[in-house]
Parts: structure tokens; C-alpha cells; sequence
């Protein structure tokens, strides 16, 4: 059986030869949740009321329930899934909450097309493949730049409804995987006020708490405030392992009038135990091994020694102003710092006595930090019967990845009979390296509607830079990628709700490093 990366996906790790993953069974956590909801008190005597979710704003907002039946994935417009040709799926928060998930993995377990859990019991990544293409992560329609190990997460419990886009969106999002997209939309405030407490047990010394407010500030109800806040702790039936997580997201919004509106996100996440690798041989697991086979329990690392800590920190500023009942603006931006440390200790594979395992060590400091922006502008108009909804926008992305990696060898294990605590040799410095790259993309969108026929033509512009300097070596390779995508699509909407389309659309994905 081929080895599995500690990271797996298109990340550069070590290799470890011979090995399969260890398998976790998991069970599904039982709940115990206290709830204190609040209805909002009498309507304000100055100002208008405002609705729970803001007029337009259906395709961001929350879902009653398990069917969306607007989404703005595919167009990033308000529009309606039935009017939209393109394959959408989106997962609402009652839906997340009913399979009690834990991680976007277990949120996407039932959405067709998409495949969650492929490296096993390692969810350090959540790397996730739809139609069989690692998609890329959005958080707000923007993305979720990826390191090796600084490597974004967003905690289910701050989301308000996950969608999925199947197929190419680069015509939309810029250089991203051909197989899709998937676009999680942060909580954000509500015009009534809400209050919740929670609490979770499961197997494994499963422990996780939170509590989520929302509410106006003022009387006349034009600020309004989000506090999310969530902890995890696990262990697993493999020893030595334990997850922990610690998340804090407060929200503001800022309604001066009707027509505009300003919320701030933020969000700081603490993980001191982000998660763990175990590979395990394949003699002794998949194979036969005439010593026996390896314990579900086993832990082929170095307790003493592994780590993997990650701190991540986002601060969001999604502005919408409408002029008219034809203009209305958008300005998303947000700045994301990612940090991850880790130390790890791995099998290479399984000695000729078909007991002792090969071990190396692999250790990273990576940071990463980016910034990005989307700046829209929406026309609603007619041209004679056709109805247009125009959409042009302009966004930007730069990107600063840096990583000191070393490696080494470390003491062989017994894996029937394993012995910890031996002196782990100081791993060897081997790369340090950092990688900047910028993005600039501009595009433009129409869509028509004449009667029950609704079609959707865009195009875009791409340009991307990135230098790659090895700081050892003192040299770098500059590399640099354009790229034009089309979409155009064509739907019947017929009356008893069948909505029959036809689809073009493209990708572009540059391969990134030297």
C-alpha cells in the first residue's frame, strides 16, 4: 500500500513509506444543550424596525430548516437556487446541528459529490474534494489562503450555513480548483435578540461548550452586536492524542439608514493541540504480520516530543451601501494571521524483523498572513421585457508565507511492544523559505431574464505574481500566471418547479513554487 504524507493533499512533508493509516472509530456525541432564547422586546419608537434578516440579504443570511432556497455561491448576487444554472448545495445551521458535527468535515458528510475523512483519523487539514478535486476554502465569499501547516480552520459553530459550489467558479473567485468551491458564511448579527448556552458530551472524553448573543445595542436598533464563543476537547481511541480548541468571534453592525449597511467580524482561535499524524505499517494492519496485528491504540509518534499548535486571528469588513433601486455597492476585505509550530515524529517503515519501526522527525515554524478585498458593483435593470442584473467587480489578494523546516532521524519503535521517552536527535535545519504572491482580478457579469428563461454570462481577467526565495540558498524564482475564464449558462424555469440547464464554464489553477 502507497505511504501517506503527514500532510496530505499538495503539500510538501515528509514521506512515510509503508504505512496506513491508523482508523479511529467515532461515535456520535451525546448532546445535552440548554437553550434560552429571547424575543425581541416592542418595536422602537424612532427608527424602523428592522427584520431578522436584512431585506435582500437572503442568499447570506440563515435558514429555517434544512432547504436554502436562495444562495449568492454562484452568482454573488441575491438570487434564487431555482433561477441559478449551476449545481449548488447548501448545508444550513439546523442541518449542522442536528448531525451534532464537530468539523466541516462531519457538516459535508451528506452533500453529494463532496468527499470529507480521506487521510482517516488525521483532520489537522479538513481537506476536502469535490468530484474528485481538493477545493478551496471561502469564509464570506473570500478565500482561505492555505499554508503547509498554517493551515486556516473555521469552527462549525460560527457559521451560519455552509455553501457548496459543484463545478468551476473561477470566473467568480479567481484561481481555484476545477471540482468547486466551498463558501462558509460567518453568523452575523440579528435584528431580534438571541441567546443560547450549550453544552456536549461524547466518547473519548469528548467535552465541548459555547454560547452565542445577538441583539440590538440601541433603541432605535441601528447597531447591532454578535458574540460567539466555543471550546472543544477530545482525546481518541488512539493513545497519546487529544484535540483542543478555544474560539471567540465578536460581530458589529452599523445601520445608519435603510440602505447601507457596515459589519465588522472578527474572530481568535487558540489551538494548543491542533491534532496529531499516526501512520501505522501495513504489515501488521492491512497485511498479515505473524507476530499479530497492531492496536487500534497504538501511537507511532513521540508523545514527549510531538506538538502541533496553531493560532489563527481574522478581523472582516463587509460594507454595502444601495444608492438607488438600480445601484448598489459592496466592499469585502479581510486580514488573516495564521501561526503553526510542529514537531513530529513518524514511521519511514517496518525493519526486516517485521517488529521495529523506522522513525524520522520533521519540525516547522510557519507563519502566514494575507490580505484580501472584493469590491463589487450591482446594476438592476430592464431592456425592454429582459430583466438585467449586472455585476462587476475588482478583486485583490497578496499572500506572505513563511517556513523554517528540519528534519532527522529518530529511535525505532516496537510496535507490539512500544517504548517512549528515548532522546530525539535535533532535527536539522533543511529549508527555510518564504513565498509571496499577489493577485489581481477583474470581472464582469450579466444576468438576463426574459419570462421563465433566465440565463447567466461572465467573463474575468486574472493576473498572478509570486516569488518563491529560499532564504538558505539566497536566491528566488519569480513566477507569473494570467488567464481569462468564461461561464455562460442557460435555465427554463417550468411551472411545476423543473428548472432544466445547460452550462459552460472554466477553471484556472496555477501550480505555485519552484
Amino acid at each position: 500500500m502507497p505511504a501517506q504524507k503527514p500532510a496530505p493533499g499538495a503539500r510538501s512533508t515528509p514521506a512515510a513509506a509503508q504505512a496506513t493509516p491508523a482508523r479511529s472509530a467515532r461515535a456520535a456525541p451525546a448532546r445535552a444543550t440548554t437553550r434560552a432564547t429571547r424575543s425581541a422586546a416592542a418595536a422602537p419608537q424612532q427608527g424602523p424596525a428592522l427584520p431578522t434578516s436584512l431585506p435582500g440579504q437572503a442568499s447570506w443570511g440563515p435558514v429555517k430548516g434544512y432547504v436554502a432556497d436562495n444562495s449568492a455561491a454562484g452568482t454573488k448576487t441575491n438570487t434564487p437556487l431555482i433561477e441559478t444554472p449551476q449545481a449548488i448545495s447548501v448545508v444550513t445551521s439546523d442541518q449542522i446541528n442536528a448531525q451534532a458535527a464537530q468539523n466541516l468535515w462531519q457538516a459535508l458528510r451528506y452533500t453529494s459529490g463532496v468527499v470529507t475523512g480521506g487521510a482517516g483519523a488525521d483532520s489537522r487539514f479538513q481537506n476536502t474534494y469535490i468530484r474528485g478535486f481538493l477545493a478551496d476554502q471561502y469564509l464570506d465569499s473570500l478565500k482561505l489562503v492555505p499554508g503547509a501547516f498554517a493551515v486556516p480552520q473555521i469552527d462549525v459553530y460560527t457559521l451560519q450555513r455552509i455553501d457548496v459550489i459543484h463545478g468551476p467558479a473561477s470566473v467568480l473567485y479567481g484561481n481555484g480548483s476545477p471540482g468547486g468551491i466551498i463558501d462558509m458564511i460567518s453568523k452575523r448579527r440579528l435584528a431580534e435578540p438571541f441567546h443560547e448556552v450549550f453544552t456536549q458530551f461524547g466518547n473519548y472524553g469528548l467535552m465541548v461548550g459555547g454560547f452565542d448573543m445577538t441583539g440590538p445595542i440601541d433603541k432605535d436598533g441601528k447597531l447591532l452586536y454578535r458574540l460567539t464563543g466555543v471550546g472543544r476537547q477530545n482525546n481518541t481511541q488512539v493513545d497519546f492524542t487529544e484535540y483542543q480548541r478555544g474560539t471567540i468571534a465578536p460581530s458589529l453592525t452599523w445601520r445608519p439608514t435603510a440602505d447601507t449597511t457596515w459589519t465588522i467580524l472578527t474572530q481568535f482561535q487558540e489551538e494548543p493541540k491542533a491534532g496529531f499524524f499516526n501512520q501505522l505499517p501495513v504489515r501488521g494492519t492491512a497485511l498479515f504480520n505473524p507476530f499479530g496485528s497492531a492496536s487500534t491504540h497504538l501511537y507511532s509518534g513521540e508523545p514527549g516530543y510531538d506538538k502541533y499548535q496553531r493560532t489563527q486571528d481574522h478581523v472582516e469588513s463587509l460594507f454595502e451601501h444601495r444608492f438607488n433601486d438600480v445601484l448598489t455597492v459592496r466592499q469585502n476585505f479581510r486580514y488573516m494571521d495564521v501561526h503553526a509550530d510542529v514537531n513530529l515524529v513518524y514511521p519511514t517503515g517496518l525493519q526486516s524483523n517485521l517488529q521495529l519501526m523506522n522513525r524520522s522527525v520533521f519540525t516547522t515554524t510557519e507563519r502566514l498572513w494575507y490580505l484580501t478585498a472584493d469590491n463589487q458593483a450591482e446594476a438592476n435593470f430592464y431592456t425592454g421585457p429582459i430583466k438585467h442584473t449586472i455585476l462587476a467587480g475588482a478583486d485583490y489578494q497578496t499572500v506572505q508565507d513563511t517556513k523554517v523546516n528540519g528534519g532527522g532521524t529518530a529511535p525505532a519503535l516496537n510496535m507490539f511492544n512500544p517504548v517512549y521517552g528515548r532522546p530525539i536527535p535535533a532535527p536539522v535545519t533543511n529549508l527555510s523559505q518564504k513565498q509571496d504572491q499577489n493577485q489581481e482580478g477583474y470581472y464582469v457579469q450579466d444576468q438576463a431574464q426574459l419570462g421563465r428563461v433566465f440565463g447567466i454570462a461572465s467573463v474575468r481577467q486574472d493576473h498572478v505574481g509570486t516569488v518563491t526565495s529560499n532564504l538558505l540558498a539566497r536566491s528566488a524564482v519569480e513566477e507569473g500566471d494570467k488567464a481569462t475564464t468564461k461561464r455562460g449558462g442557460l435555465l427554463y424555469l417550468f411551472d411545476g418547479g423543473l428548472a432544466p440547464y445547460i452550462q459552460y464554464t472554466e477553471s484556472f489553477q496555477p501550480t505555485i513554487g519552484s
